[in-house]
């Protein structure tokens, strides 16, 4: 696989998320979408806060900013803090959607334009020297992580319809 179809790869998984959380969620209730699995664990509309979150500080941000700069050392991130501070359990499926959806149209745009010696361009971090490519290819990794994390909250959702034999057959 060659350069650009790397990156065509990474930007088809960045496009698609919205659209399909979009056509995954659009049928559940709000309760569902406010339902934590445990108390230290997110609501489906927090995962979907918190990609938009990422996309903004800890991916296209952090982009940005090893393109404009030599080597630069990435500012710490309250990942947890934002996820509070946003209160994505009080907006609309709809709202969040559409939040992740638009700037993943730019955000598409400034990875495809990016040049293997782009790719290679470093940066100072907590974990030690990263570059863009691992941003990028983290990106698209970080989304399936968290379509996977919504999906294991739907299988959830079923399990109370299903009769105790095939709940424990699954589980």
């Amino acid at each position: 696989m060659n350069h650009a179809q790397r990156l065509k790869h990474v930007t088809a998984t960045l496009e698609s998320t919205p659209k399909s959380l979009a056509v995954m969620l659009q049928e559940l209730d709000e309760e569902f979408l406010e339902w934590r699995p445990a108390a230290q664990e997110w609501s489906v509309k927090e995962v979907i806060g918190h990609l938009v979150a990422c996309d903004h500080h800890a991916f296209a941000g952090r982009i940005q900013l090893m393109l404009a700069k030599d080597n630069p050392t990435l500012p710490k991130w309250d990942m947890l803090g934002e996820v509070i501070k946003r209160r994505d359990h009080a907006r609309s499926l709809g709202d969040l959607i559409e939040e992740l959806a638009v700037p993943r149209l730019d955000h598409v745009q400034m990875i495809l334009q990016l040049t293997p010696e782009d790719l290679q361009r470093p940066c100072i971090s907590r974990v030690g020297s990263l570059t863009i490519a691992d941003f990028v290819f983290e990106w698209a990794y970080h989304d399936l992580n968290h379509i996977a994390q919504i999906a294991t909250n739907l299988k959830q959702c079923y399990l109370p319809w299903m009769g105790e034999t095939m709940r424990g057959a699954v589980s």
